[in-house]
């Protein structure tokens, strides 16, 4: 699933620059950014599940 999102994103993104040439460093660049992104996100709703489920355990 991670990896199919990165790989829509980064097609996605790689498609809107289509007029462009990029360089490895650029697509690197991209790969990095997309990478970060999801893995904020994903930490960020992990934090939220973990708090949910101790705020429920506690009820």
């Amino acid at each position: 699933m991670l990896g199919t999102r990165l790989s829509t994103m980064r097609s996605k993104i790689i498609y809107n620059l289509r007029d462009r040439t990029l360089t490895e460093k650029e697509r690197q660049s991209i790969d990095d950014l997309l990478w970060n992104f999801v893995w904020y996100q994903w930490k960020e709703t992990r934090l939220l599940h973990i708090t949910v489920t101790e705020k429920n355990a506690c009820m």
